[in-house]
């Protein structure tokens, strides 16, 4: 068996393979190169969607379907978007692919944590209003 030199750059020894061996083997976690930036490019995504999506409905003065049943739902809209994402992750392998899952994440990730805090703000509000803290608790602890 002939030792091969260890490429310039590379932690493997001479000789020595950098594939896992068997199924014993193990790698370890891989960070990507350009992953703080895939990470920022996410987490400003979310950023930038909650505030649109809070100076939307400020203007659009909090609109509803059906009158006052429900709120517009735009939860559903972000677990699309997440849905996409993951798809797109484990499906595709290009260039592009961490850069759009990225991008499509954050803005879906924005979206439901906006609608989740908005629906718990809402419940809040109006259990601090109402003798009763709400139907779920009134219906096991009303007299």
């Amino acid at each position: 068996m002939t030792a091969t030199p260890a490429r310039e750059g590379s932690s493997t020894p001479a000789g020595a393979s950098s594939a896992p061996s068997g199924r014993g083997g193990s790698r370890g976690v891989v960070l990507r190169e350009d992953a703080s930036s895939l990470v920022f490019l996410f987490a400003g995504a979310s950023a930038i969607t909650i505030a649109a999506t809070r100076a939307y409905l400020v203007l659009a003065d909090y609109p509803r379907v059906g009158g006052e049943v429900s709120p517009i739902a735009h939860a559903l809209w972000g677990g699309l978007l997440l849905t996409i994402a993951c798809l797109l992750a484990v499906a595709l392998h290009d260039r592009w692919v961490p850069w759009a899952v990225s991008a499509l994440g954050g803005v879906g990730a924005g979206l439901f944590g906006d609608e989740v805090g908005s629906s718990s703000r809402r419940r809040t509000t109006t259990s601090s209003r109402s003798p009763r803290a709400s139907s779920t608790c009134s219906s096991c602890c009303s007299p």
